[in-house]
């Protein structure tokens, strides 16, 4: 006789709580992050996660083989969310979808330790965030329903739940104990259906020796976990220093009250800035006439980050350093959205900024930037710029001696720079006879 296959028990009641549990730990990486554009990319990879998990429980599989599929899984999900540009059919990742990625990881850790939450929800913040949350939705799955672990099973998702609550923006405190509140019903009633579904209960009021049925266990203890939320949402706002500042705060923080949310650095990683770009506002400017808004030069590179190397003075009514060449004068009102740090945009060249206070300036890079090391802007910030911006044309460009040629600052290169870009710099020029013509090739070729 032909042996016929059965499928193996899945405890769907159970796959249920655990993937709600997971979903609930991904909507509390809003406090990480500057808009609900991660959740998509998050709470999509933990579907899939949980699905895959369970149809190959259902399958029979060893956990071995089902991790496999898991981790090909996971990797197209991601690759079809973040990377599909890079992707074969849209969603099998490439080397191009690793090397993208391992860039974008580079990135956000080199800059972990200065950008303040809530960042913008993209690159390598986004990955880890969506990886961490497969990650924990693969252990949760294991422990629970093939290591019968029943508080092991919320152990994953919890670590990763109080990760993003503690590293998020301050603020929302009603939003934080709601969500707090939900996820530790939702983890009771988790470890309720699991103890039932492993058959050892006892005689409790939770469910008895002949089994009270998922929906009856699931009821009894999400009412239990239901009570005990809101008697600690009630108790815990009144507990002696439930208000006072909390021990360990990122810098600009102050109280509760929200900080700046996207960073701006002086030390910039090109690689994840070329490869990813953000549509969000970050200033608004109302201006005489468009132009270039220009943050700082970043002239030291040492082959993979620019740095700035600049020294500044306290700005006054006109700056130092004003063009004595024919120039058309630009007003700028600019007010902050999301930017962050202290670098300040304006028109090139500027002139006169209001108000004074506050203000550090260099001339010999035209930036403007806050004064001290740890200041940084603010929604709402608001100042006017006068730039005297210089008007030339290509004739004027073309005529342009060099008798002054640039610091030797700005023209350094790294000890390591390849020859083979040099040979490429000088083929693209070939042919161009003044500086202003091999800028411009250089400018067309990129």
């Amino acid at each position: 006789m032909t042996p016929t296959w059965r499928p193996h028990p899945v405890a769907w009641a159970s796959t249920a709580a655990l993937a709600a549990l997971s979903a609930l730990t991904a909507i509390a990486f809003r406090r990480d992050f500057s808009s609900w554009r991660f959740l998509p990319v998050v709470l999509g990879v933990v579907v899939v996660s949980h699905l895959v998990l369970a149809l190959c429980r259902w399958l029979g599989w060893p956990t071995l083989v089902a991790t496999g599929v898991w981790l090909v899984s996971t990797a197209m999900v991601l690759t079809r969310t973040m990377y599909r540009t890079t992707a074969v059919a849209w969603a099998v990742p490439t080397m191009a979808t690793w090397r993208r990625a391992s860039a974008d990881v580079t990135a956000s850790w080199h800059h972990f330790s200065t950008d303040l939450p809530p960042v913008t929800p993209r690159g390598g913040y986004l990955l880890v965030a969506a990886v961490a949350m497969s990650v924990a939705a693969w252990a949760s799955d294991t422990f629970a329903l093939r290591a019968f672990g029943r508080v092991e099973a919320v152990v994953p998702t919890g670590l990763v739940f109080t990760f993003a609550v503690a590293l998020g923006a301050p603020g929302h405190q009603s939003l934080r104990l709601g969500l707090a509140a939900a996820w530790l019903s939702v983890a009771c009633v988790a470890v309720a259906l699991l103890r039932d579904d492993h058959g050892r209960s006892t005689q409790t009021w939770l469910g008895d020796s002949r089994g009270a049925g998922p929906m009856r266990v699931a009821l009894r203890a999400g009412a239990l976990a239901l009570a005990t939320a809101a008697i600690g949402m009630a108790v815990a706002p009144r507990l002696p220093g439930a208000h006072s500042k909390a021990l360990v705060q990122p810098p600009g923080a102050s109280g509760d009250a929200p900080t700046t949310v996207t960073v701006i650095s002086p030390i910039v990683d090109i690689r994840a800035q070329l490869l990813e770009r953000s549509d969000q506002v970050l200033f608004r400017v109302a201006a005489t006439t468009a132009s270039y808004w220009h943050l700082t030069s970043l002239s030291v590179f040492d082959g993979r980050l620019w740095q700035s190397d600049e020294s500044f003075s306290q700005a006054s009514a006109r700056l130092a350093g004003s063009p004595h060449v024919s120039a058309v004068d630009v007003t700028q009102t600019f007010t902050i959205d999301n930017l962050g740090a202290g670098w300040v945009p304006a028109a090139t060249r500027p002139v006169a900024i209001s108000p004074t206070s506050g203000f550090m300036y260099n001339p010999a890079t035209a930036t403007i930037r806050l004064a001290g090391t740890t200041g940084s802007l603010h929604p709402g910030f608001s100042y006017t710029v006068v730039s005297a911006e210089p008007k030339y044309s290509v004739a004027q460009l073309r005529a342009a001696a060099v008798a002054a040629p640039p610091s030797p600052v700005t023209l350094a290169l790294p000890k390591d720079f390849p020859g083979s870009l040099r040979t490429l710099a000088a083929r693209i020029v070939a042919g161009a006879a003044t500086p202003y013509d091999r800028a411009l090739a250089l400018q067309n070729w990129f």
